[in-house]
């Protein structure tokens, strides 16, 4: 075992010695080229020099961090115009990295890394627009960056797009905090930029416009359709309930009620792992009409969903049907959720809606022990008292 363990550690030492030697490597040529002049290899070794390996001391390090030689060498690539280096340059000056902290400078090098097609830098000047309440101007440099992508930037020009456009809508930047004048026209026509651009947020939106009809919008229910399904690939959970609910009624496409139903599990299982619970409540109540229990059960992959749905039978305000609550709180404890199990000990351990069984309630009980529920460990502790188990196993044996 000692001479595996030998020969491991010296295999392991040798690729990481591979490694640094291809990094040292790479680095050599790069600073080679930048000596040379070449601009873009002056950006690299700059970038290099910015970041290290990670660790700056770390004597495996190929490249140790030192902000001063990261400055040097996008200043020198900045002399070529690279918009890159400017970029960097903007950085370095707003955040006095190898250089005193000079606000003006690092707006003058953004700007001239946009005037030079550096997509970062348009990105951020388009934000930076909006901050300040000038629409007109991030949707130039939204256009410009557009003009120069490859379409890595394309998610989130859309996005953009879509903030520009629910602006101009409901007349308030939500991120900014600040009211905006509404312009419905406007704003329609950046959310048709953003969706075709594949942002799900705004196919969401112009679905849910079109599937209920607005001032300014008729009612159209294939486009309906059309948007909310682009959306709902997307796991925009606003999306999957209103198709859900095109599947319901047969808006845009033919009626089918288990495509709805499935849909509407779709939500539960996707809200389920977020605080905010938007159409959760909806979606769950609907299901719980639905009388087919096994297509349900093959719907829903998540034993918390099943935990919630068993509540939706059980309690004052709530359809009373013991059979059900009981079916899908079992459902949730086998699939290993503590607070079903600690549940379903209780109705063992009280003979609630079953059959009193100390045995099954102490089985449960340590299920949701094993993971740390504080409830089920307190009736554990109870329950195994032996003065506890002389007052109740005489029922059992009666």
């Amino acid at each position: 075992m000692d001479f595996m363990k030998v020969m491991g550690s010296s295999i392991f030492d040798k690729a990481l010695d591979l490694v640094v030697s291809i990094r040292e490597d790479a680095f050599e040529r790069s600073l080679r080229l930048a000596k040379s002049g070449n601009s873009y290899a002056q950006l690299e070794v700059g970038k290099l020099y910015l970041n290290g390996y990670g660790i700056d001391t770390d004597d495996n390090a190929a490249v140790i961090k030192n902000n001063n030689k990261a400055f040097y060498w996008f200043l020198k690539s900045s002399e070529q115009n690279n918009a890159g280096a400017f970029f960097m340059l903007s950085n370095c000056f707003e955040h006095g990295i190898g250089v005193q902290k000079n606000i003006e400078k690092a707006e003058d090098y953004l700007y001239k890394a946009a005037e030079f097609g550096d997509k970062e830098a348009l990105l951020q000047l388009a934000r930076f627009f909006i901050s300040k309440k000038d629409f007109s101007m991030a949707i130039s440099f939204l256009e410009k960056l557009n003009e120069v992508d490859d379409g890595t930037y394309m998610v989130k020009i859309a996005q953009i797009y879509t903030r520009i456009g629910a602006a101009y809508i409901y007349g308030y930047e939500v991120m900014y905090d600040y009211e905006v004048d509404m312009n419905f026209e406007k704003g329609f026509k950046y959310l048709i930029v953003a969706a075709e651009m594949g942002d799900s947020e705004a196919q969401s939106e112009l679905g849910s416009m079109y599937l209920g009809g607005e001032d300014n919008v008729q009612q159209d229910y294939e486009k309906a359709f059309f948007y909310l399904k682009r959306a709902a690939k997307q796991k925009d959970s606003s999306a999957i309930m209103n198709l859900a609910r095109c599947y319901e009624s047969g808006y845009g496409v033919e009626k089918n009620i288990k495509k709805a139903i499935r849909l509407y599990c779709e939500i539960l299982s996707i809200e389920i792992l977020y605080p905010e619970h938007y159409n959760f409540d909806e979606a769950l109540h609907i299901i719980k009409d639905y009388k087919d229990l096994e297509y349900i059960e093959n719907c829903i992959d998540s034993p918390v969903v099943f935990y919630y749905l068993s509540q939706e039978f059980i309690g004052f305000d709530k359809e009373q049907n013991p059979e059900k609550y009981i079916h899908f709180l079992k459902k949730s404890a086998e699939m290993g959720y503590d607070k079903a199990q600690y549940e379903l000990g209780k109705m063992y351990e009280n003979g609630l809606h079953v059959e009193k069984n100390i045995d099954k309630a102490i089985e449960w009980f340590e299920k949701a022990g094993e993971q740390g529920d504080d409830g089920a460990i307190y009736s554990l502790l109870y329950l195994k008292d032996s003065d506890f188990f002389k007052r109740n196993n005489h029922s059992k044996k009666d």
